[in-house]
C-alpha cells in the first residue's frame, strides 16, 4: 500500500507540475513546511512538558497517519512527524533553499534565505538523524564541487560550515549539556535513558 501511495504521488506530481510557476510554488511550499517543522523541532526539544504526544489523524486497516510530538527531556526533536521523516523533509527544503540562495542577487533576499537555511539546519541537527545528516553533508559537497566560485574556496567554506554545524548542534543540546555540567555526565545518562545530548 505504501509503495502504491508513493507511485500515486509521483504521478500526481508529474500531472500537476507542468509550468515553471507551479514548480516554483511547490519549492517555496516545501521550504515553508521545512521552516515550520524546524520551529516545531526546537519547541519539542526545549518544551517544559514531559510527555510523548501522538494525535491520530487517519486510520486504515493496520496503517495510521498521526502527528507526533516528542516532549521527553533530552529526546530527539520531532517536527510534524517522526524525527527521521522530519529530517528527510528538512534535507529537501535545505537543498532547495541553498539553490535559491546561490541564484539570488538581491542582498535582502540572500540574508532571508541564509536565515531560513540556518533555522532548518538547526532543526535537522535537532532530530539527531544520522542518515539525514550524511545526506545534508553529501548535498552540500555536491554544491561546492559543482560551482566554480565555491570550489576555489573549498577549504574555507568547508571549515566555516563545519564550525557552524558544531555550534548549531550545541544549541540543540543545551538542555542536556547543562544537566551534564551540573549533575555529571554519568549521572545524567544513567538517570535519563532518553538523554541524547552527545
Amino acid at each position: 500500500i505504501l509503495l502504491s501511495f508513493c507511485y500515486l504521488m509521483f504521478y500526481f506530481s508529474i500531472a500537476i507540475i507542468r509550468t515553471k510557476k507551479t514548480f516554483n510554488t511547490v519549492i517555496w511550499l516545501i521550504i515553508f513546511l521545512g521552516a515550520v517543522n524546524s520551529v516545531v523541532v526546537l519547541y519539542t526539544i526545549y518544551s517544559p512538558y514531559n510527555e510523548m504526544i501522538m494525535r491520530e489523524i487517519f486510520r486504515y486497516d493496520k496503517y495510521d497517519v498521526f502527528l507526533q510530538f516528542n516532549l521527553l527531556p533530552g529526546g530527539r526533536g520531532s517536527g510534524l512527524s517522526h524525527p527521521n521523516t522530519t529530517a528527510m523533509l528538512l534535507n529537501t527544503a535545505i537543498m532547495f533553499s541553498i539553490g535559491i540562495l546561490l541564484s539570488q542577487e538581491n542582498i535582502r533576499r540572500k540574508i532571508l534565505m541564509a536565515t531560513i537555511i540556518v533555522l532548518m539546519v538547526t532543526g535537522l541537527l535537532g532530530t539527531l538523524s544520522k542518515g539525514a545528516f550524511l545526506g545534508f553533508a553529501g548535498g552540500l559537497l555536491l554544491f561546492i564541487l559543482n560551482i566554480k566560485s565555491l570550489r576555489q574556496r573549498f577549504f574555507l567554506i568547508t571549515s566555516v560550515v563545519s564550525i557552524s554545524v558544531i555550534f548549531l548542534f550545541i544549541l540543540t543540546r543545551l538542555k542536556g549539556l547543562s544537566r551534564a555540567f551540573s549533575e555529571g555526565i554519568v549521572k545524567t545518562i544513567s538517570s535519563d535513558p532518553q538523554s541524547s545530548f552527545l
